[in-house]
């Protein structure tokens, strides 16, 4: 099992697997930290280091709250947006601090405050998802959009950085996405806005958390967080097989990730293509919204087959098409 965090970079984890981690003190921390299953002990510790394995991701993701909260204090200033940001910064300056003991406890290969890091981490998403609830109840349009794909761009990388702790990972995902659905159930007219945001992301980040929550679903998770990545950032992005991309051999680019894509197809992904393709010829029909029929056709594409393949920039997929057709240019000529 690699310990290299989801969408974060070696160097993030440089060391964790090495690392020692305490196990959690407490009895409810210990039970939400738990990954649900009877596994060997070296197992359960490779799983809690993963929880650790992220120190920028998190650090993203309280820069993200906090400039949501700043954008609502200038766009709306008043006593209520100031009092979160209050909070917000003190939340903040705890979580960091915290994420950062841990980071250096585990580098001298001391104890960690585990039950604070978890502590914290919750902590952070129900104060996030506070200002998320407000923004969208009291705000206009574009604070509303705004608040709205914080929630779904954060929702993803939780579920797939604690997808070793399934529990953690629900706590947090509803400390944000019932806020979210507060909100708009309290702005009344928010709907027409946020519903085609929320049925564009949440079916693949739900297979993503029911894959998660199963256990036996783990080897699908990633490619329901690489669709819903997709998704949040369609413009300008591509999907491609990360062999293509890296030249390397993964556990999903070989034989089980071809069967992993068969299983896929039939249970998720043909489904997930029908819906896309349906949002897509609606766009369509608009005309204006050809653009974005297009991506959802593209969407349609990936939701297929998405085992094996991770989301980059355009210009970066062609850059690796183009380096593996030189190569095999090359390897023609040389016979």
């Amino acid at each position: 099992m690699p310990h290299t965090a989801r969408g974060g970079s070696a160097q993030d984890s440089v060391g964790v697997s090495d690392a020692h981690i305490t196990p959690p003190s407490s009895a409810l921390f210990r039970w939400l930290a738990d990954p649900g299953k009877d596994l060997p002990a070296p197992i359960r510790a490779a799983l809690m280091a993963e929880l650790f394995a992220s120190p920028k991701a998190v650090l993203a993701a309280l820069a993200a709250g906090l400039l949501l909260n700043a954008a609502a204090l200038l766009l709306y200033p008043g006593a209520i947006f100031l009092v979160l940001l209050v909070l917000n910064v003190l939340v903040v300056a705890l979580r960091m601090g915290v994420v950062v003991g841990c980071t250096r406890a585990m580098a001298r290969r001391q104890a960690t405050s585990t039950d604070l890091y978890l502590l914290t981490g919750v902590l952070s998403c129900c104060m996030l998802g506070a200002t998320i609830c407000v923004a969208i109840w009291i705000g206009g349009p574009p604070l509303q959009i705004l608040a709205a794909t914080t929630a779904l761009g954060i929702i993803g990388p939780i579920c797939a950085r604690n997808y070793a702790a399934p529990r953690l990972a629900m706590l947090q995902i509803c400390a944000l996405d019932l806020p979210l659905l507060a909100g708009c159930a309290l702005a009344g007219d928010l709907w027409p806005v946020a519903l085609p945001m929320l049925a564009v992301q949440t079916p693949a980040l739900l297979f993503g958390c029911l894959a998660v929550i199963t256990i036996v679903g783990l080897p699908w998770a990633r490619a329901c967080f690489v669709i819903g990545q997709m998704a949040f950032l369609p413009f300008g992005r591509e999907a491609i097989d990360r062999r293509e991309l890296t030249g390397r051999d993964d556990l999903g680019t070989g034989g089980l990730g071809m069967i992993g894509n068969v299983i896929w197809f039939v249970f998720a992904g043909f489904w997930l293509a029908i819906g896309h393709i349906a949002w897509g010829l609606g766009c369509c029909l608009t005309i204006i919204g050809i653009p974005f029929g297009l991506q959802h056709f593209k969407l349609a594409g990936l939701a297929l087959f998405p085992v094996g393949k991770t989301v980059v920039m355009k210009d970066v997929a062609m850059a690796a098409r183009y380096g593996n057709a030189r190569a095999a240019v090359a390897g023609y000529r040389a016979r």
